[in-house]
């Protein structure tokens, strides 16, 4: 593994922070990415239409009574008279009429069905069968005054009126999932918002001058042909200005797309905006996260030498150089402990060091084929005389009376360490656990131990010891008190750096 060089912050650690939190990156994007995708998905698309009217416009035709209504250029007073009427176009009279003319009461519950996807269309399915389950329990006088009062509540929520500022003029807008049904209803309810108008002249009028009266009777016949109007169709531009004191400017006409933003703009947006939170997260979590994630955490914020790197082929399986058939298959592992060996001769060179504890900070596992595997890297690549003590009894849960004599069992003085060493190769020698019924600390925390090191330093070059984990056990740091140094082996985006407490002086592997 190579060592990051000691510098600012550069591109090459962003890439580095990205490379580690890959996953959170794609789990953010792909998780946006399917809620966009579906919310679209279960989103109808609909359209709008808009008729743009004026109140107290001027009269093209001189007639008594507009006079008598308006008061003269005043009118209704500016821009609160355009809220009060913009109000009157989603009162009950408007929608009625407006329904009756269309027939939206008719409508089909799943009228939205039509122009929706497959997965919505299953859930106005689940909706209409609940509907039609509550309809059966009614009276058919009940069901039809639902039906109807659903038509009013539907018409009135896809219905906008929003006043032009500034202005006498305000803006109906209508929105259906049919372009050519929005802009028929929109141009309906805004001939019906006129013919309220002339409804409530006419009223006032005929109180005033009886039902006889010439500009009665004009009103009426205004009524009857706007009447004729009501199916949506486009009128002329006299026709639609008409005489009432409130006067249709721009009729609807038919849109062209769908309101919002189109769903390839939608997914395109949400795939850079899940990109940017990706990232974003990324970058918190490695600020969050504390554990060791290169050598450059071990030098800079621990002040430990980094020695190498050793992959982890598989979590479950302890591969065993001296057991390898395959060589060619496994050239990576190879490598990275004959970079390791070598430098870890250079360190026992340069430090006039023996004997080396090597322990995991957490217990992976792995720590046995390591110290073999080292061992048996040494002893290939030196004459010197290579000798592996395994001193972790800890990570034997079934203790076997009749194991073979070792480390714990020289200590104890059962055996002698003639007996219990074993020759592996010319240059290599290993000292297995042995058993211990006891509490290991108590045989470590003893003179005998001090007495067995010493006498293995005399007779081998070097002298690798195996320990538990510091973090489940004392052991090793009794056997760090009696040792020239020591290895630490710290599982990168595992171990956290505060587990990881430098001490007397160690090497990091």
């Amino acid at each position: 593994m190579d060592t990051p060089t000691f510098s600012d912050v550069t591109s090459r650690d962003y890439l580095r922070v990205i490379f580690r939190q890959k996953k959170v990156i794609v789990v953010t994007f792909v998780s946006v990415m399917i809620v966009v995708f579906f919310g679209l998905m279960l989103k109808t698309p609909a359209y709008q239409a808009q008729v743009k009217m004026l109140i107290s416009a001027e009269k093209m035709v001189d007639s008594p009574y507009y006079q008598e209504l308006t008061g003269g250029a005043g009118g209704h007073g500016g821009s609160d008279a355009s809220v009060t009427q913009s109000e009157i176009v989603k009162s009950l009279p408007v929608l009625e009429r407006t329904i009756k003319a269309l027939h939206l009461d008719l409508r089909p519950l799943d009228y939205e069905k039509e122009f929706a996807s497959g997965l919505k269309s299953k859930l106005i399915e689940l909706d209409v069968a609940r509907a039609k389950t509550q309809l059966n329990r009614m009276t058919p006088v009940q069901q039809r005054a639902t039906i109807y009062r659903r038509a009013i509540d539907n018409l009135r929520s896809n219905i906008e009126v929003e006043p032009i500022r500034d202005t006498n003029m305000f803006k109906i807008s209508v929105t259906d999932f049919d372009r050519v049904g929005a802009a028929v209803t929109a141009n309906v309810v805004s001939r019906s918002y006129v013919m309220f108008d002339l409804q409530q002249q006419l009223s006032e009028l005929e109180l005033k001058y009886g039902s006889k009266h010439p500009t009665v009777l004009q009103i009426k016949d205004n009524l009857e042909e706007m009447a004729q109007s009501l199916n949506g169709q486009p009128l002329t531009d006299e026709e639609a200005i008409g005489p009432a004191s409130v006067k249709i400017i721009e009729q609807a006409s038919l849109p062209t797309a769908p309101l919002g933003v189109t769903k390839d703009k939608t997914l395109a947006l949400a795939a850079i905006m899940s990109l940017f939170l990706g990232l974003v997260l990324a970058f918190i979590f490695e600020y969050l996260d504390q554990t060791v994630k290169s050598p450059r955490d071990l030098e800079e914020k621990l002040s430990l030498v980094h020695l190498g790197g050793i992959p982890r082929l598989n979590f479950n399986k302890q591969i065993l150089l001296s057991q390898l058939k395959n060589l060619s298959g496994h050239m990576l592992y190879i490598r990275a402990f004959s970079n390791l060996a070598d430098q870890l001769r250079l360190v026992l060179s340069n430090k006039k060091a023996k004997t080396i504890l090597i322990a995991e900070v957490e217990r992976e596992g792995d720590v046995t084929a390591i110290v073999a595997n080292l061992g048996f890297t040494l002893a290939q690549h030196t004459d010197k005389k290579i000798l592996v003590i395994d001193a972790n009894v800890r990570k034997n849960i079934d203790i076997d009376e009749n194991a073979e004599p070792g480390f714990f069992d020289v200590v104890s003085g059962k055996t002698t360490l003639q007996d219990a060493l074993k020759e592996v190769s010319p240059h290599l020698w290993m000292l297995p656990a042995g058993t211990m019924l006891l509490n290991p600390i108590t045989v470590l925390d003893s003179d005998k131990a001090h007495e067995m090191l010493a006498q293995v330093r005399a007779k081998f070059d070097v002298v690798l010891i195996e320990g538990p984990d510091l973090r489940s056990y004392k052991d090793s740091l009794l056997l760090a008190s009696m040792v020239d140094g020591i290895v630490l082996i710290v599982s990168a985006m595992l171990v956290r750096i505060g587990q990881v407490a430098p001490g007397s002086p160690a090497e990091a592997a």
